[in-house]
This record gives structure tokens, C-alpha cells and sequence, in this order.
């Protein structure tokens, strides 16, 4: 689903009355603010592995909106969250459902945005220490900590060349080269290259340059670059690389502000939905008014204080009209949830998990493959 710079409004009231609960806030989107959302429990299953899949309809002026919720708490099951690319690598796309298997996991959710037309992930991704992709201003950040916990930020990202002088500005992974700026492309990168006619190449292996030549030099000998991080210098942006030799230090590597510690993996979708249990959503997070406002099928995660997540997805077609966004933040805050980010929204949305009960695999949205999801492994045992 594309995104397009904007702002985000927020406003009115929504009331939602379920079995023995009722749910009343503040929220925009709605044409009478006054109107009342009638909630029912469809369904309520358990996992066989400890979740909980819950499929609500909330009945409302618009019609009828149908959620599907997983619930569970990953540090008690022992489930560890990660950032999964498409199997075949940054630059193309996957189901849901395929990347999460691919990874031996029990959950899978989509997550980044991305580029129809290239499939690369728009916003930044961290994979086991590893950037494999550019960050997009201070969108919402999902952090994954060495240890499993999970945190919502709006962190300022900078991507970087560490050497044995210093850190080198870099302007880009996994991103066609560009006029006067140093790009790295990973071994998984399988999208389009750009000019690197007039570019310096560095060759990077276990943190170490291993070779440097030109562009024609490198694009002729692609083949023989396997398990390599390639350096794209082009232009202006070949001064920042020019005193690098085979055998010196180099590493690609970012910056956090406010930092986390111990992170290992990171995605960056949004926009930030909850912060500390109150509507967060900000209009420099740069989405449309559209994108915000717009009854749409929505993917999410929601983390509450005891350590039990929600992975969300509201279904649009079949019967349902979907929710904004404004209104889904109201949901997560007043089902307990204290933190709370939307993922790639619209035809992107789907969640997948293992049903154990019934020894089968359940796929709840749309099956259109996506370069990245957030899924849960187990943790061997």
C-alpha cells in the first residue's frame, strides 16, 4: 500500500458496547459523532500453544466492522519475535503465510510498507544487528530487544560507516545507487541496482574491505560478490571512501536516538497508534490525511503492561467497511493495551498463525505478498 506525506486529525467520540463491557472515547473519523459502535463476540478459539484468536463484529453507522485478534504473551510461551524478509530476498515479495513457515514460526504478521513498483520495504529494517534498509524520517519503530521485549518508538535513525577513523554519513541500503551518494547493498538485495558507471565499489566481508574498483569493474564480476556488503560511491560521495584500502576496518551500522540497548531487530511502518495508553497519532509522522481518516482493511500491534501483545487485523470487503485509524487506537487503548503501532494497511493486511487444536494453519486478511513480516519461534528448547 503506498503512502503519501500528510497529517493526522484526530477528534469525536466512539462507544462500543460488548458482552458485559462498554468502551466510550474520543475519536474523529466517524460522520456522527454521537453514533455507537454494538460490539459481539464471534468467536473465541484457543491456539493449542498457548494464544488466544478472538473475531469480533462491531456493528456501526458505516455497517458492520469485522476484527480478528491474537492474543499472547511471547516471554511466557517463550516465543521470539524477528524481522523476516521474503524468502528470496530485499527486492521481492512473499505471502505471509510463506515467510512465516519459511522461518519455522508459529505467528506471522505484515508489517513495512513498500514499493509497488520496486517491492523494496519502505522505512527502516534491522535484522540480527544488520540494516537492510533506509529509514523513513521518525515513523513508528518497532525495536526487538536481544531478549524478546518489544518496544514502540519514534526514534531519529541514522545509517553510518564505521571505520578505524571514525563513522562515515551513508546515505542509503539497499537502495538503487544514486548521483553523489554512498550506498551499501547487502548479499540480500535482489532489486534494481541504479548507475554505477562512474561509482567507486568496496567490497565488505566480516567487517573488512576485501575489494575496491569501479563500478563497471564490480557490475562484471556480480557473481563472484556472494556473502559480500557492496560500498556504491558515486560521485562527490566517493570522498568519504577514497582512503580505504583492502585489509581496513569498515562496517555498516546505524545510530538511535533515543538509543535502546541490546537491539537486535527493528521494523518501521506506523504511525504510532498508543503512547503510555493515550492516542499518539502526530502529523510529522508524514501520512496522508487519507491514509489516516479512510475506513480501511488495518494490520497492528498492540503491547499491554503485563507483556501480552495483540496482533490485529480488520478485514474491509465481505461484509465489512473497515476502520481509520483514529478509531482502531481507541479499540487497542480500551481493550488494555498501553503501546500500540499500525503496520502496512489496505490489500497488505494478513495474519497467520498455527492453529493446534485443529492442526492446521489459519490466514486471516489478504494473502497479497509482502517483502517483510514480524513474526514469532519458538525458542529452542
Amino acid at each position: 500500500m503506498g503512502v503519501r506525506p500528510g497529517s493526522a486529525l484526530i477528534g469525536c467520540a466512539l462507544a462500543l458496547t460488548a458482552i458485559g463491557l462498554t468502551w466510550a472515547s474520543t475519536l474523529s473519523a466517524l460522520p456522527d459523532p454521537d453514533a455507537s459502535f454494538d460490539a459481539f463476540l464471534r468467536a473465541r478459539e484457543d491456539t493449542g500453544w498457548g494464544g488466544r484468536y478472538e473475531r469480533l463484529e462491531l456493528q456501526g453507522p458505516r455497517g458492520r466492522v469485522i476484527l480478528h485478534l491474537l492474543s499472547f504473551n511471547p516471554k511466557e510461551l517463550q516465543l521470539q519475535p524477528q524481522v523476516a524478509i521474503a524468502p528470496g530476498g530485499i527486492g521481492t515479495r512473499a505471502r505471509v503465510l510463506d515467510v512465516t513457515r519459511g522461518t519455522g514460526a508459529l505467528v506471522g504478521i505484515n508489517a513495512n510498507y513498500f514499493d509497488p513498483g520496486t517491492d523494496l520495504p519502505i522505512g527502516f529494517l534491522l535484522q540480527d544487528l544488520r540494516p537492510l534498509s533506509t529509514p523513513y524520517g521518525r515513523r513508528a519503530t518497532l525495536g526487538i530487544e536481544l531478549g524478546g521485549t518489544l518496544r514502540v518508538l519514534n526514534p531519529e535513525i541514522a545509517l553510518l560507516l564505521r571505520t578505524s577513523e571514525g563513522g562515515v554519513p551513508l546515505d542509503g541500503v539497499n537502495r538503487p545507487a544514486l548521483p553523489d551518494a554512498l550506498i551499501a547493498f547487502t548479499p540480500e538485495y535482489r532489486g534494481p541496482l541504479g548507475d554505477w558507471e562512474d561509482a567507486r565499489v568496496l567490497a565488505l566481508r566480516d567487517d573488512r574491505v576485501v575489494w575496491v574498483g569501479t563500478g563497471t569493474q564490480a557490475l562484471a564480476r556480480a557473481r563472484s560478490f556472494q556473502e559480500e556488503t557492496l560500498l556504491v560511491a558515486r560521485g562527490t560521495a566517493q570522498a568519504r571512501v577514497s582512503g580505504l584500502i583492502p585489509g581496513d576496518f569498515a562496517r555498516v551500522d546505524f545510530t538511535l536516538i533515543p538509543d535502546v540497548l541490546l537491539l537486535r531487530d527493528a521494523l518501521q511502518a506506523g504511525p504510532r497508534l498508543l503512547r503510555k495508553g493515550e492516542v499518539a497519532l502526530e502529523p510529522w509522522e508524514d501520512f496522508s490525511p487519507e491514509l489516516i481518516e479512510t475506513p480501511a482493511a488495518r494490520s497492528a500491534i498492540a503491547l499491554r503492561e503485563d507483556g501480552t501483545l495483540g496482533l490485529l487485523v480488520v478485514t474491509r470487503g465481505n461484509g465489512s467497511v473497515g476502520m481509520s485509524l483514529p478509531e482502531l487506537a481507541v479499540f487497542l487503548r480500551d481493550r488494555g493495551a498501553v503501546e500500540a503501532m499500525a503496520f502496512d494497511g489496505g490489500s497488505s493486511s494478513a495474519l497467520v498463525f498455527w492453529d493446534g487444536v485443529r492442526a492446521r494453519w489459519r490466514s486471516l486478511g489478504s494473502t497479497t505478498e509482502v517483502p517483510v513480516a514480524l513474526v514469532f519461534r519458538p525458542l529452542p528448547r
